[in-house]
């Protein structure tokens, strides 16, 4: 019976679901399930608490350990425990919603993206400086005909944000017009309107006050600096090693950043080719996995001998689970005792 239908949850939500089952829909399906173990193979389940104010939660989950000596045994404490978390904390800390973030991951791919802004950055100021040098003569005559330091500093700092600008605006149609492939490789729930968010507008804006500055100010002061007469006479630059020294440390930074993020991509390219295209030591196009409604020893080697008997069917073996599968998540191991190889010494620890 559907009691409810609810609303299609948000794709970022920590708690992804097809249907909610009650415990007493499951007990009538299962008559058998017990509801009160605690020491079962399925008791993977979270309980979410909301807790009144003033409680202290430390305190709290110091109570658990009653709970658990009362109904598991005193045992149990030394491997048994429960514990409190704050449900802010959850998408980061743990995957007890069935779906979490990896955090050094996160952190690795932020590292990487800073490092490419770097780059776009330093590139984008080596080449409006380089501009703005050429730009001697007008200094001077602008100065020659009254304008102030202050006016010509803004007009180059008007005139990188201007260019910066545009840069914005051409980044953000780039992404939205690359957001639904990007999204369907990278298999993220992304969507076009995730870019237009207030979070997002106010990164924008940062880093491009950020780029305006360091792009426009340091041409802006050495420009609005020089003598008129020297700029209209020799319309080059001072002789001087800082600014060679600044553009050429731009530059070798540049490079540096960039050959390590390509290094990096070939090194990761390379581990996953070979991950691909690893020998397994079997073919896996020649393997064939299904589910079986019955395990009964009897019934097993009876289909097994119906099998074996196909000549397109070299050999045929049962298991509890696929080698790949999600819930191989306690498996006993065993090995077969086999002698020691000559010339083998163990040794004591």
């Amino acid at each position: 019976m559907v009691a409810g239908v609810l609303e299609d949850h948000p794709t970022i939500t920590s708690f992804p679901f097809d249907l909610l089952v009650s415990f007493p829909t499951i007990k009538n399906v299962h008559p058998d399930t017990d509801l009160n173990k605690w020491n079962g193979w399925n008791d993977n389940f979270q309980v979410f608490v909301l807790l009144k104010e003033g409680i202290n939660p430390a305190q709290l989950t110091r109570r658990f350990q009653h709970i658990v000596a009362k109904y598991m045994g005193k045992e149990a404490l030394a491997d048994k425990r429960f514990f409190l978390g704050p449900l802010s904390e959850i998408h980061y800390s743990s995957n007890l919603g069935g779906r979490s973030a990896n955090l050094p991951l996160l952190r690795t791919l932020s590292f990487i993206g800073l490092l490419v802004l770097l780059i776009a950055c330093f590139n984008f100021i080596n080449l409006s400086t380089a501009q703005a040098f050429k730009r001697a003569k007008e200094v001077g005559i602008r100065k020659a005909v009254g304008s102030n330091r202050g006016s010509l500093i803004y007009q180059f700092l008007t005139e990188a944000g201007l260019i910066t600008f545009l840069a914005v605006l051409v980044a953000i149609l780039l992404a939205w017009i690359t957001l639904p492939t990007m999204a369907n490789t990278l298999a993220v729930p992304l969507k076009a309107q995730d870019l237009f968010t207030w979070q997002t507008a106010l990164f924008a804006l940062a880093l491009a006050g950020l780029t305006t500055l360091l792009a426009g100010v340091y041409p802006a002061f050495r420009l609005s600096g020089m003598a008129p007469i020297w700029a209209l006479k020799n319309n080059t630059l001072a002789q001087g090693k800082q600014w060679f020294t600044l553009r050429q440390g731009l530059v070798v930074v540049q490079f540096t950043v960039s050959l390590i993020l390509i290094s990096s991509a070939l090194l990761i390219n390379q581990q996953l080719t070979f991950f691909r295209n690893a020998d397994l030591g079997f073919n896996k196009s020649a393997i064939i996995t299904v589910g079986l409604p019955d395990n009964k020893p009897e019934k097993l080697q009876a289909l097994r001998n119906q099998l074996i008997e196909s000549p397109q069917i070299k050999d045929v073996s049962f298991s509890f689970n696929s080698a790949s599968s999600e819930s191989n998540w306690m498996q006993a191991m065993e090995y077969g005792k086999v002698p020691k190889p000559s010339g083998f010494r163990s040794k004591p620890r």
